[in-house]
């Protein structure tokens, strides 16, 4: 399943969250692929889009960077996926 992962950078974390990008708490754990990122263009919030089955390991990934960012985490379909649920 597909998840959209909104993410707000906590302001007074601005200045540290960039670097982790690279490091631990960035790139998702094994189980969850990621898709691709946007970010504002002031860089204070943004998504992923990432697919994963474990949906623990998604949880845990944000749970990592929480100290820095708070998170949403949407299930989401793609645009032939919402047509084909809708004609059911």
């Amino acid at each position: 399943m597909q998840f959209m992962v909104q993410f707000t950078l906590r302001p007074a974390s601005r200045s540290t969250a960039t670097p982790r990008l690279t490091t631990a708490g960035g790139p998702p754990p094994d189980g969850i692929t990621m898709i691709g990122g946007w970010h504002s263009a002031i860089m204070g919030e943004g998504f992923n889009l990432v697919e994963t089955d474990d949906i623990e390991a998604l949880a845990g990934w944000c749970a990592q960077r929480a100290d820095r960012s708070s998170f949403k985490i949407v299930p989401v379909l793609s645009d032939r996926e919402a047509r084909e649920a809708a004609s059911r």
